[in-house]
This record gives structure tokens, C-alpha cells and sequence, in this order.
């Protein structure tokens, strides 16, 4: 029996279950994904819930770190990137580059808010009891967000 690997909670685990990419063009194949079980999902989100509590009290620097981080990483690995885009969906490879190159300006761009963004200062003289008071709003990481994104931009959609 084949085995795929597939990362879930920070560990690589193998699971017989998964699904082969093919090509739209052709119908070759071009890679394999692991398919999770509802115990598996459970686990990765059970981690990214704890990991997304952890990241919610990291500093408005340390996040624009991992921000800047994914962008040059992403920037990296440009080419490879864009060739499987191209394999998995058909995109022309121009377009998959340009892609990779919005995702990169995504994540540069929530490196330069997560530096700025700070929170601010409401009046809370709106109602009689509020005066001279004032409401402080700070913006924080919401948590863990589930989302099935579609075929057409799909490392652009993910990053947003």
C-alpha cells in the first residue's frame, strides 16, 4: 500500500489515503495530496488554535518578522512556485509568476501594517456616563480561519 506524507500539527504523518493532481492539459499526473481524516482535522486544529493563541500575544515586530520571513521565502522559491501553479492548474506561466509576485507584495505589505497599525483612542462621551472617559481599541489576531479556496489563485488567495 502507497503512503502519502502529509504535515499536520507540526509532524509529518503518512496516510494511505490521497488524491492524485492531474494536469488539465493532458491528464498526466502531477503530484499526490494526502487526504486527512476527521481525527487528523481535529488535531490541526486543535494546534493551529493553541498556535494562533500564542501568536495573538507576539509583538507587532515579531509578526512583521514572520511576515517579512514567508515574503522572502516566497521570493525564493518564485520559479518553483509558479511551475506548479502552471502543472496543477494550466495557468500560463507568466500569469502563475505574477501570482507568486502578489503574494509576495501581500505579505510584504502585512509586514509594513504589522509595524504600523497600532490601536486608538475612542471618546466615550457619547453617552452621558462616558465623559471624559475614552475607549481604547487595539487590533489583534482574530485566530484560526477555515476556508476553501478556488482553483484560480490559489497561493494569492491563501496568502490573503
Amino acid at each position: 500500500m502507497r503512503h502519502v506524507a502529509a504535515m499536520i500539527a507540526g509532524k509529518q504523518r503518512d496516510t494511505a489515503t490521497f488524491d492524485v493532481i492531474k494536469s488539465p492539459f493532458d491528464g498526466t499526473d502531477v503530484s499526490e495530496v494526502a487526504l486527512a481524516t476527521t481525527l487528523e482535522v481535529d488535531v490541526a486544529l486543535a494546534s493551529a488554535t493553541k498556535l494562533s493563541r500564542d501568536y495573538a500575544r507576539t509583538s507587532r515586530h515579531e509578526r512583521a518578522l514572520v511576515a517579512d520571513r514567508v515574503a522572502a521565502r516566497l521570493a525564493e522559491r518564485r520559479e518553483e512556485l509558479a511551475r506548479i501553479i502552471t502543472l496543477e492548474s494550466g495557468k500560463p506561466i507568466r500569469y502563475a509568476r505574477a501570482e507568486v509576485d502578489r503574494a509576495v507584495t501581500t505579505f510584504t505589505l502585512a509586514a509594513s501594517v504589522a509595524r504600523t497599525l497600532g490601536g486608538e483612542t475612542v471618546p466615550a462621551d457619547a453617552v452621558p456616563r462616558g465623559a471624559g472617559e475614552l475607549i481604547v481599541v487595539e487590533r489583534v489576531p482574530r485566530g484560526v480561519v477555515a476556508a476553501i479556496s478556488p482553483f484560480n489563485f490559489p497561493l494569492n488567495l491563501a496568502a490573503h
